[in-house]
């Protein structure tokens, strides 16, 4: 055995001196003249010099893991009841991330202002990295109002929420009007007495909207932005934080709740003809977290009052509450949160606000969705033939186009990733159901990742309803529960064109639905939510009642075939039936798409080895990596990776 070179200055090899067995590379300081013993014994050492402290890393990243999994699993949410004699008046507080103390000057001027009533406050584990369920919290929250109601039969009940703790105040609220979708894991109950008996709501820089620090708020200041920046991705990474992340904008507790107290304000016989209760939203002119921009849909209920507190950020507006306090600030925020908790409307200095921008002439909303690498031009060309061509019958018709940009490959592989897009589509149309009171029908057209984007959200979303759904590029898995779907009232129909030659589809979204098949796996949701029913189409199609779903067999053309309008006059016919079928539920010109009996068989095979590529794929990475490594040393191999990177986040 020999050894070439001396790794103080260049990659080396060793290799038996007979040319039998593999090549090892290595790095040392022995001289060549080093006996084979020696030899390998250098290598090893050196090797484990430079394994050693990763190995170390990966192993203390997973114990942090561990740790924090098994302390931020949290304690049962508890509430405890104050109860005076004869009181007929309950005061309910639940905090936000503050705590149980950061709360409790709130709770002290309030009971201050009704010494005779009961009062019920909530805690919960409140902490950044804290993992409860807020869906657990608001359902304690909810059973216990019920609870202290049945058994002291309340004439009034005051409900008081700060930041996170608004929004679980209000989804409870309303699910006590029975308003329920989101409910079931946990029991619905159905309307519930106590309800009838909220006075007032008073939110105190309630996040409405949720959370967000993209774009970072106005208020916020540089450091804390690249502060939670950095946290918020450490945090996705260890598995902790799930309250925070479940609170942030767009996600499936903050878009339901939203979704349900729209409905609840515009529709009395969701809530058995009661109206929702007096709310008094109170925000700081300086919050970093939440902006008056936050909180449409609260304003679709029309007694609504906007209160600006002066000089308060969205902390003190609940703990900062010195009513001794000489400087006039906190006296101004002290006076405004008493007027909010006692004060009759008119004698509320609320804001002078402009009423919610509500367009009345809209009555049916169609989004449109574009896929990965893609600006989505196709989707402006479907809006403009919709809004020039009058011979469709448009009248009422609001065409949305994608906001979420050019998206490229690698964060679609990533589930987070994939997600947030899903979460921009659900807070879109949480405005635009704010916005846009007459709609009564939402319909979608989707493009590869955009049909991701709405196959994920009817997952995780209790509240969306869809009526006519276009597919093309799909990258849904085929196992897809469409019956469930339409059964339960919340889509119409389906049509999924499927392409004779998508190898986009066919290879690497198949991939995940090839794992799921093999750990039979039959969910939707979670990493392994892509698939290929772009090139295989769906196994519901013709088999629910009416034929609601539909494969349209075959496309003759790549990825991009049931989108592609611009050109040849076939294609133009493509387009105007995909309109005359997303507006009018015209299916019957949309065989245009059908134009061929079978895939190609080549990559029908392919897809069926699809693993057998991503692992070609790995390998051709980890020589490229492999080589770079031993001709220009490890800084090399991490630019390479850095590199692979970035081109996979550009293309």
């Amino acid at each position: 055995m020999t050894l070439e070179g001396s790794c103080e200055r260049n990659p080396t090899f060793l290799r038996q001196s007979d040319g039998v067995g593999p090549w090892i590379f290595y790095t040392s300081s022995l001289p060549s003249s080093t006996t084979d013993h020696g030899a390998v014994l250098a290598a090893r050492d050196c090797a484990m010099t430079h394994a050693l402290p990763a190995l170390l890393a990966l192993l203390a990243v997973f114990a942090a893991w561990l740790l924090l999994g098994r302390f931020t699993r949290g304690r049962k949410p508890s509430s405890i009841l104050n109860v005076q004699p004869g009181a007929t008046r309950l005061l309910v507080f639940t905090h936000g991330l503050s705590g149980e103390s950061g709360m409790a000057p709130v709770v002290d001027l309030a009971r201050e202002l009704y010494p005779d009533a009961d009062s019920l406050v909530t805690t919960y584990h409140a902490t950044l990295l804290s993992n409860d369920d807020p869906l657990r919290v608001a359902n304690e929250i909810e059973i216990n109002i019920h609870d202290a109601f049945e058994a002291h039969a309340y004439e009034h009940i005051i409900l008081i929420g700060h930041s996170m703790g608004g929004m679980l105040m209000r989804k409870a609220l309303v699910w006590g009007y029975g308003v329920e979708e989101d409910r079931a894991a946990l029991g619905r109950k159905g309307p519930r007495a106590w309800v009838g008996k909220v006075d007032r709501f008073v939110s105190l820089a309630s996040i409405n909207r949720g959370w967000s620090i993209d774009p970072k708020p106005d208020q916020m200041s540089v450091s804390k932005y690249l502060l939670a920046f950095m946290l918020q991705r450490a945090a996705r990474l260890l598995g902790v934080g799930r309250l925070l992340f479940a609170l942030e904008r767009g996600a499936p507790f903050v878009a339901d709740l939203r979704v349900q107290w729209i409905r609840l304000a515009r529709n009395p016989q969701l809530s058995g003809g009661q109206p929702l209760p007096k709310t008094i939203h109170l925000l700081g002119d300086v919050d970093d977290v939440v902006s008056r921009d936050d909180s449409c849909d609260l304003a679709a209920a029309k007694d609504v009052l906007f209160v600006t507190v002066p000089n308060t950020n969205h902390g003190e507006i609940a703990t900062n509450l010195k009513q001794d306090a000489p400087d006039p600030a906190s006296q101004r925020r002290v006076r405004l949160i008493k007027l909010a908790l006692t004060a009759d409307r008119e004698d509320i200095p609320a804001d002078r606000t402009p009423a919610l921008e509500e367009d009345f002439r809209v009555k049916r909303i169609v989004y449109v969705m574009h896929g990965i690498r893609d600006q989505g031009t196709w989707a402006e060309r479907f809006r403009d033939a919709v809004e020039r061509d009058p011979r469709h019958g448009l009248e009422g018709v609001r065409v949305v186009p994608p906001k979420y940009g050019f998206f490229p490959m690698g964060p679609f592989l990533l589930y987070w990733d994939r997600q947030r897009n899903v979460r921009k589509f659900m807070d879109d149309y949480t405005e635009n159901l704010a916005r846009y009171p007459d709609a009564y029908e939402f319909d979608f057209i989707g493009h590869s990742n955009g049909t991701y984007i709405l196959a994920s959200a009817l997952q995780h979303y209790r509240t969306l309803v869809v009526g006519r759904v276009y597919f093309a590029g799909s990258v849904v898995p085929k196992r897809y529960p469409w019956d469930n779907l339409i059964d339960a009232g919340r889509v119409k129909d389906v049509v999924n064109i499927v392409a004779t030659n998508d190898w986009v589809v066919a290879l690497f979204p198949r991939f995940f639905e090839q794992i799921a098949e093999w750990v039979r796996s039959e969910r939707c949701t979670g990493l392994l939510d892509l698939g290929s029913s772009g090139f295989r189409g769906f196994d519901a199609s013709g088999k629910t009642a009416e034929h609601r779903v539909r494969d349209l067999k075959f496309a003759v053309g790549p990825h991009g075939v049931g989108v592609t309008f611009n050109g040849s006059e076939n294609r133009e016919r493509r387009l105007a039936a995909v309109i005359r079928y997303a507006i009018l539920g015209d299916q019957t010109e949309l065989n245009a798409f059908k134009d061929a009996d079978s895939e190609a068989r080549w990559l029908n095979v392919a897809s069926n080895l699809c693993w057998l590529v991503w692992v070609g794929l790995a390998g051709v990475l980890s020589c490229g990596g492999y080589f770079v490594c031993q001709i220009f040393g490890f800084g090399a191999l991490v630019a390479y990776f850095v590199v692979i990177l970035l081109l996979l986040n550009s293309v």
